[in-house]
């Protein structure tokens, strides 16, 4: 895995930060005009993660996993 963060993975992917509470939730969204409205969010109380639409590519389910590392939700 990158020494980056997921965060910064996001980013070079094109998604930005919309929201970060650590309670609850934090959402990035892509930003482009072909995937318009696409959202991926991490929900710290319920460790668990929407996303919408529900489809996804590698590079993106590569950052899914290092941002559920980063949040600690392995560690059980």
């Amino acid at each position: 895995m990158s020494n980056k963060t997921a965060d910064e993975m996001f980013e070079e992917l094109g998604y930005i930060e919309k929201f970060k509470n650590h309670c609850e939730d934090e959402m990035y969204r892509k930003d482009s005009s072909h995937q318009a409205g696409k959202s991926i969010k991490f929900y710290n109380y319920s460790e668990s993660i929407e996303i919408y639409p529900c489809k996804i590519n590698m590079q993106e389910l590569k950052v899914i996993n290092k941002k559920v590392e980063e949040l600690g939700w392995l560690n059980e």
